[in-house]
């Protein structure tokens, strides 16, 4: 397995790589699944498996019944003797041709637009956008064919569904190498704007591509000379379309921006910031905008591993204020575990009034830590399976029988239901896999 996770590391620098080989990834199974989202409707969670070992010759997004789901966690609730796992993780997934397609390995962003009419993933393995309609079904289409469910790319049609390996657009440029976010947003005249960070070494790039509708996205533009291994972005709200964007290896802040030209839209580079209140040994691995308060966001931050944080120990939760875009700053810090990989705002109540919680989800250490982001404090922990990446809230989370939060395990391949009240995992889909199985 170390094997295979170095090749691709190794193909995650180049877009040289051999195309992917071996098997068709199997309907209804969680393989290293990296990222989630929710349909906005709340019938459905389109999971990315990642194919992080390279068995399959790709990876999977599928289509999760979430009402079923849902089912099962309620009669959890009111039976706590029913069995806590289902290792059959198909009973979930439907057969229908648009219930999964496949993918390259690695997914590293995954969005829809703002109409909920096409979905939008960014693979680090094929060095792409792949971009699927959905249907009033749930059903994602891309031109897939047959048992291999694989996303066309112009083998059976002229249209490309994985944009950037070739070149598009009026500029006739390729999407730069290691896509590693997206961010997808309306532009003029309900142009949609898909933006990218990518990592690399020494300068990373910031990609634009413009959809305007039936034959998908094409690269606009990229800027450079942005700070080494850019890793996450936030779109800030506003009527100027400006981008905070973050790198693994420093707490510097960058800026991006947008000229529009229709097609032909160009992005460009602002001034970094550098927050003084921060050690500079933390780098930003995840950032979202507060649902309450649309100036503070909140920052997931790891320290280089290995070094010495000066005024801070280890880890730590940021709380930005970007009522400045021009000029963000720090605000406040909390030490977290090692590892935090995402931060997701959840509300407690129907209204903003009853007070925001900050679930942040700790890859190495295998919790959630819940804090009052009122109060700057943690107030919970949960305990997890290995290795969770991703937490996903009900679309419908009001409602007092969709009141569950959605966690993804990497490690352990399973998806964890958890109650926000009670604070546990009221239920497992999939058999939880414990990393000496692995090998």
């Amino acid at each position: 397995m170390i094997r295979s996770l170095a090749v691709l590391a190794l193909c995650g620098v180049s877009l040289s790589c051999a195309p992917e080989s071996g098997r068709p990834p199997p309907l209804g199974t969680l393989h290293f699944p990296t990222l989630a989202v929710a349909s906005p409707d709340g019938r459905f969670l389109y999971v990315a498996n990642s194919n992080f070992n390279l068995e399959f010759s790709g990876a999977l997004l599928q289509r999760f019944d979430l009402d079923a789901i849902r089912a099962r966690a309620r009669a959890r609730q009111n039976n706590g003797n029913l069995p806590e796992f289902e290792p059959n993780e198909a009973l979930f997934v439907s057969s229908d041709r648009g219930a999964a397609v496949r993918l390259g390995s690695y997914v590293t962003g995954l969005k829809f637009s703002p109409d909920h009419q096409r979905l939008y993933s960014v693979s680090r393995g094929t060095g792409c956008v792949t971009w699927m309609d959905v249907g009033a079904d749930g059903g994602l289409e891309c031109g897939q064919s047959g048992v291999t469910m694989a996303c066309d790319t112009q083998a059976q049609s002229s249209v490309n569904h994985c944009v950037g390996s070739s070149r598009t657009g009026p500029r006739n440029l390729l999407l730069p190498i290691n896509p590693t976010s997206l961010d997808v947003s309306t532009g003029p005249n309900n142009d949609r704007y898909l933006t990218i960070t990518h990592h690399e070494e020494t300068r990373s790039r910031f990609s634009l591509m413009v959809d305007r509708g039936t034959a998908g996205p094409v690269m606009s533009h990229f800027a450079g000379e942005f700070q080494a291994r850019l890793w996450t972005q936030l779109r800030l709200p506003g009527p100027d379309h400006h981008w905070l964007v973050f790198t693994r290896d420093e707490p510097s802040i960058g800026h991006a921006r947008v000229f529009e030209d229709g097609l032909s839209s160009f992005v460009y580079r602002g001034s970094p910031t550098v927050p003084t209140t921060v050690s500079s040994e933390l780098g930003v691995i995840d950032v979202t905008l507060d649902p309450c308060n649309p100036t503070r966001a909140y920052i997931a931050s790891r320290a280089r591993r290995g070094s010495r944080t000066s005024g801070l120990s280890g880890d730590a939760l940021l709380a930005l204020d970007v009522s400045n875009p021009a000029e963000p700053r720090v605000i406040d810090q909390l030490s977290m575990p090692i590892g935090p990989s995402r931060v997701v705002p959840v509300r407690r109540g129907a209204t903003c009034a009853e007070g925001t919680d900050l679930y942040v989800v700790l890859y190495d250490s295998r919790k959630i830590y819940v804090v009052d982001a009122e109060r700057w404090r943690e107030t919970a922990q949960i305990r997890t399976q290995f290795g969770p990446t991703d937490l996903i809230v009900d679309p419908r989370f009001d409602e007092a029988d969709h009141h569950f939060l959605y966690l993804i395990n990497f490690s352990s391949m399973c998806i964890e239901v958890i109650d926000p009240v009670t604070r546990r995992v009221l239920f497992t889909v999939g058999e939880p896999i414990r990393p000496r199985e692995l090998t």
